[in-house]
């Protein structure tokens, strides 16, 4: 027995692991749903609870279909319900992670434009078996626009919040720049 990782799991808690992977899988095709269809961008415009049907007019989409996401969001906490009167809203921490990536409220928690690239990964499944047998990876861009797109979303809330604060802790560094020192860029995205 590893004493790192205690006692082997029993056989539901093995199907535990997999179907929280299931889970979180699924919630995060509904991130990107949420996120490309400005669902999330809607509820926090509104300022005010929404009921399915406000927020599908609002973004001229089925009633149905928002319905079903706004009910699986509010399952695993992104958005808050009111299940008696059938609204929804977003309490200022989900605003942050899923809809504050720009502007005046950008948020460093945003984290909701991730999803899609996390996703395009899934759509080389099938590349991924080739690595496995031949041992050669895959090429950044043969993971394809919407992976370079969530990838630079993400980075892009990193680098509008922390970069200057963590490259100008660098002992020395922030008075080598400000007297005039180059800098190259390489290889960085």
């Amino acid at each position: 027995m590893d004493p790192l990782k205690g006692a082997p799991l029993a056989v539901e808690e093995v199907q535990m692991v997999v179907g929280h992977a299931m889970t979180g899988a699924l919630t995060l095709a509904m991130v990107y749903c949420g996120d490309k269809l400005g669902l999330y961008a809607a509820l926090k415009e509104a300022g005010t609870p929404l009921t399915s049907a406000e927020l599908a007019g609002k973004l001229r989409l089925s009633e149905r279909w928002v319905r079903e996401w706004l009910l699986q969001q509010a399952s695993v906490r992104l958005v808050e319900c009111d299940k008696a009167a059938g609204r929804f809203w977003l309490t200022r921490a989900q605003q942050d992670v899923m809809a504050n990536e720009e502007g005046p409220d950008a948020s460093p928690y945003f984290f909701a434009g991730f999803g899609g690239g996390v996703l395009a990964l899934t759509d080389h499944r099938d590349a991924l078996l080739e690595c496995f047998k031949t041992g050669v990876g895959m090429t950044y861009d043969q993971h394809g626009k919407s992976c370079a797109s969530g990838v630079k979303r993400e980075l892009g809330v990193w680098t509008r919040h922390f970069l200057v604060s963590k490259v100008s802790s660098l002992p020395g560094l922030r008075e080598r720049l400000e007297a005039g020192a180059q800098v190259a860029d390489v290889g960085c995205g």
